[in-house]
């Protein structure tokens, strides 16, 4: 079993159980399925909350400040806790399943106590208070409740807390400062880092730590988790130059020896956190998402036992898929159901107008839509584009998508669109007679040396496609598919916008457009308006200035997660005017957005129509 969940900077991960994963970021928790890696649900929380640890049925979150949220998975209810008298600061260690305490550390003034404190989740009350003769960095529990273990500047100290002692029970200077620390499979664990050497040690109830492991900064360690048997313990690890997490038994880490460990691969090359459900699935985080895997690691031959599970995660993904396509289709098609018995008797193509009037010339260009070819009148000479689109007018979806695209463009008259000039019908495709143009603001930018235009350019592009977009939302059209493929250019200068099969004028909650150029709330299934087309024009502009998309990562992919969360911060080095433009349109909240005419009027526009009066007038004048 192999899951990935692309999500940014998560800050922590708990596993509930084998089905459902919470992964905590900045100011929310999400739940994702561990078998189709799809959000399930997601609760906003406060951005102070740094820490989640989950047990069967319920999840809980905790803040820097005396903050507690319980989360019932089985009722997806949440419920806060925020006030401790005494406290106004503390830090979470760790979380005892089986009692179901929290280890915590108050803070006065932010620095912390010599106190350790056990918080009851059920009641939400401290229950016991440990008073140390040091202050410690960090706390964990080992097995029971009442063992706690700490680690302070040089030491490592062990605690019982069914005494009244502020005395350790077993205390050990380490050399080095302390990285983290755990427990599991009935040892406890340390890392320590002096001078650049990393070094693990592991305590079992012996007279002294056992150093069981050195490295440098090339390498990193992530934590121990249990093998299948009671005696198993794995160490993750791996290296800053490859994006593999490796398991290696304990007992064999400092030979690495290849007969003893598994390689998994990982995200990226350094996991920041994890979580462990033995013998079903282990979790590993980093900065850029979760991975899931299986947490089997006693068999013969692994590979062919864990393909059941692959599959079984195949097919958990394909019936997501298709659950949502088929909720998606039949919302269209009884949409279209109701428009089709109240337009039955409308013909809406044109009778005179044939195939054989044109002279087909060079293919254009091609992609989901259909094919559209260079054609010439016979009649007059002519050059018009001619688009074909496969005749699907049988499948009732179809025909009233098609019909819908004619009755758009034939109500549209304006000179930042293309025209259309007929739209006729044959038994293998439906064509649509439109004006050419000579090439897209694709092809433009392709064009460009690091494809990017100037500020003049894109001041006259903007300038075109706000017109064309303030003309259609007048009229409640709304495009839904901006994109520089859909943004025609000629000679003369002039970009119209084109392709209105995706346009419409009462269609919410669907998904629809192109990856990318999709605003928040098309990803996110909410009411879409006229806005959604302001904010794909700023996700245009931003492309022609930087040659790329805002929200795309490394690897060329487009994060929903970023875009859902919209957090837009345009480089410092682009244009003030630009950057002032694209700020009011690349934003979350649809109401908070630039409207179309909004834009005609920013500072980019006045500019650049000063700047077109003074070309006009400095012609002119060389005229005297």
């Amino acid at each position: 079993m192999t899951c990935r969940i692309d999500i940014l900077d998560p800050v922590d991960i708990a596993l509930v159980d084998d089905e459902l994963v919470a992964v905590l970021s900045k100011d929310s928790v999400s739940f994702y399925s561990t078998t189709a890696s799809c959000l399930l649900e997601s609760h906003r929380v406060d951005e102070g909350v740094n820490t989640v640890y989950a047990e069967k049925n319920n999840v809980y979150l905790v803040g820097k400040e005396p903050i507690v949220y319980t989360i019932d998975t089985n009722k997806s209810t949440l419920r806060q806790t925020n006030s401790l008298p005494g406290i106004t600061n503390w830090k979470c260690n760790d979380f005892h399943k089986l009692e179901k305490v929290l280890l915590l550390h108050p803070k006065k003034s932010g620095v912390l106590t010599k106190s350790i404190l056990l918080y009851d989740v059920k009641t939400d009350s401290v229950v016991r208070e440990l008073k140390t003769d040091v202050v410690s960095s960090s706390s964990k529990f080992r097995k029971e409740s009442y063992e706690v273990m700490t680690t302070g500047m040089n030491d490592w100290s062990m605690y019982d807390l069914r005494g009244s002692s502020k005395k350790a029970v077993y205390s050990f200077s380490l050399k080095g400062s302390t990285v983290k620390q755990g427990y599991k499979t009935n040892l406890s664990y340390c890392e320590t880092v002096d001078k650049d050497v990393h070094r693990l040690f592991t305590w079992s109830g012996e007279t002294q730590p056992s150093e069981r492991w050195s490295f440098d900064e090339k390498k990193w360690f992530l934590g121990l988790i249990d093998g299948n048997r009671a005696s198993d313990a794995f160490v993750m690890h791996g290296t800053f130059k490859n994006s593999q997490l490796v398991l290696t038994d304990v007992k064999n880490v400092a030979d690495h020896k290849p007969t003893s460990f598994f390689k998994y691969g990982v995200k990226s090359p350094n996991q920041t956190m994890f979580d462990i459900l033995p013998g079903k699935v282990f979790a590993t985080g980093c900065s850029t998402g979760v991975m899931l895997q299986s947490a089997e690691f006693d068999v013969a031959n692994y590979k062919n036992h864990s393909e059941k599970l692959r599959e079984a995660c195949r097919k958990a993904k394909s019936r997501v898929t298709e659950d949502k396509e088929m909720k998606e289709l039949k919302k269209i098609n009884d949409r279209y159901e109701a428009a089709g018995k109240r337009d039955e008797d409308i013909n809406v193509y044109d009778n005179d107008v044939t195939e054989e009037k044109f002279i087909i010339g060079k293919l254009l260009g091609t992609g989901s839509f259909g094919s559209v070819f260079k054609c010439t009148s016979k009649k007059s000479d002519k050059e018009f584009a001619l688009k074909y689109v496969m005749n699907q007018t049988s499948i009732l979806s179809k025909k009233f998508e098609i019909e819908r695209e004619v009755l758009i463009q034939r109500e549209l008259r304006h000179e930042n669109i293309v025209k259309m000039y007929a739209a006729f019908r044959s038994n293998i495709n439906i064509c649509f007679v439109l004006e050419y143009m000579q090439e897209s603001l694709y092809d433009v930018l392709n064009e460009k040396r690091g494809h990017v235009m100037n500020v003049k350019d894109i001041a006259r592009m903007t300038e075109c496609v706000a017109n064309a977009l303030s003309y259609c939302h007048e009229r409640c059209i709304i495009h839904r598919d901006l994109k520089p493929q859909n943004i025609l250019h000629n000679l003369e200068g002039v970009y119209k916008v084109t392709d209105f099969g995706s346009a419409t004028d009462e269609r919410h909650g669907t998904f629809c457009g192109t990856q990318g150029y999709m605003a928040p709330e098309v990803i996110n299934r909410s009411k879409q308006t006229t806005a959604l087309d302001c904010y794909s024009l700023g996700i245009v502009i931003h492309q022609c200035t930087q040659g790329k998309l805002p929200f795309q990562l490394p690897t060329g992919h487009i994060s929903d997660y970023m875009v859902s969360k919209c957090k837009y911060n345009p480089p410092v080095t682009m244009n003030l005017s630009i950057r002032a433009l694209t700020q009011m349109l690349i934003r979350k909240n649809p109401e908070e957005r630039w409207t179309a005419n909004q834009v005609l009027g920013s500072q980019l526009i006045r500019d650049y129509r000063h700047q077109t009066q003074d070309d006009v007038y400095q012609r002119e004048r060389q005229l005297i």
